[in-house]
């Protein structure tokens, strides 16, 4: 049994050319060769990035909840005050100054002190 290219190729050998010479079989082959090589360097591409993603998305949710538990653990001087009738926790901040900071907050975005809910007021340093 002779076999030759259009017998194990799926292209007849009328299309592929002969060995010196760079038909449209040729071409064929040679483009779709490359086509694919790019496509599965593109799926493992996105399959490494997902996997690092989790790997890091895990890393920084451990570092997150461990910085809220100290964030949370710290002994910061506040109070619990009443201003304009509403509850306020002030961290660092007198009763004065707090008072200040909502009027300009009111006052710039343009609504009334009565429809804003302040939950607390830190200074920052």
């Amino acid at each position: 049994m002779n076999l030759t290219i259009g017998t194990l190729s799926l292209f007849p050998e009328e299309i592929i050319s002969k060995p010196g010479e760079f038909g449209i079989g040729n071409a064929l082959i040679v483009s779709l060769t490359g086509i694919l090589v790019v496509l599965a360097e593109l799926a493992i591409l996105a399959l490494c990035i997902t996997v690092i993603g989790k790997v890091i998305g895990k890393i920084t949710k451990k570092k997150t909840v461990t910085q809220d538990v100290v964030k949370t653990n710290n002994d910061e001087p506040s109070s619990v005050t009443t201003i304009g009738g509403r509850k306020v926790k002030l961290i660092d901040v007198d009763e004065k100054t707090a008072a200040m900071v909502m009027a300009l907050v009111a006052h710039e975005t343009q609504i009334p002190l009565d429809k804003l809910d302040f939950k607390s007021i830190k200074k920052v340093d």
